[in-house]
């Protein structure tokens, strides 16, 4: 049955699917930028608590925030990392 519904339905045509395709670019770009922008908020939250662990001289506290917020760094990165290859592989298409 699925076999004669695949027969009858028709193609799509070649615009058609350079729209879904660019669609699904931007889709993925925006939600790539949004989680690059939640990195960069919980980076500045970080810092914010370094701060504080440092003001109430707390340097074992602050050494822990500190690696915290080097993770969060190379998670931005490597959702930059992330995001350039996909352009380029939509580039190439």
């Amino acid at each position: 049955m699925e076999k004669v519904k695949n027969i009858l339905k028709p193609k799509p045509n070649p615009q058609q699917l350079l729209r879904d395709w660019q669609r699904r670019l931007r889709q993925e770009c925006r939600n790539i930028e949004r989680q690059i922008r939640d990195i960069q908020r919980e980076e500045k939250s970080v810092q914010k608590a370094i701060k504080e662990a440092a003001k109430r001289n707390d340097m074992g506290s602050a050494k822990v925030h500190m690696k915290v917020g080097k993770k969060a760094e190379e998670d931005c990165w490597n959702q930059d990392k992330v995001q350039n290859t996909q352009l380029k592989y939509w580039k190439c298409i």
